[in-house]
């Protein structure tokens, strides 16, 4: 038997015990995306709001004060497209911040001991709650920012 021919039979075989498992699949112009039952779909959305609450649905109140954490970020570190392009379309600069997905692209926001920020980036869903500073392009700039870690400090949403 060629051996193209095995892949395919081995390739079937997949299909053939992901349907049997109850899987839905589609195969898009050469593109393989399996897809959940919707049982399982809600069962995740369910742990995953057990496990993150979702702080993107409703705005902060201005001139709010409260701890969160803060982290830092440089390029060498976060940035994987070229110029290092925030959520708001700017190259990322000093001074900026990425925020939780409740609080306003513009928004400024003044961090205990650090100064105030503008929030121009998104934090990842996984950690959203938390604020991550840019600290720069150089590579002084990513050790900054991995000494920096991870800290609880207060948070003022300024405007």
């Amino acid at each position: 038997m060629s051996k193209k021919f095995l892949q395919l039979g081995t390739f079937m075989i997949l299909i053939a015990a992901l349907i049997f498992l109850g899987m839905n699949f589609s195969l898009p112009a050469n593109v393989y995306s399996f897809t959940k039952p919707p049982e399982v779909q809600e069962q995740q959305e369910v742990m995953q709001t057990l496990i993150l609450p979702k702080t993107h649905e409703t705005e902060v109140e201005h001139s709010h004060t409260f701890l969160a954490e803060i982290t830092a970020y440089s390029a060498k570190d976060s940035c994987h497209f070229p110029n290092c392009v925030m959520a708001n379309g700017l190259p990322a600069a000093i001074g900026y911040i990425a925020c939780p997905r409740n609080i306003a692209l513009g928004t400024k926001v003044r961090i205990e001991k650090l100064g105030e920020f503008i929030c121009g980036d998104r934090t990842a869903k996984w950690v959203d709650g938390r604020y991550d500073i840019f600290m720069g392009y150089s590579e002084s700039a990513y050790r900054e920012a991995i000494n920096f870690g991870k800290q609880l400090l207060e948070v003022e949403i300024i405007n």
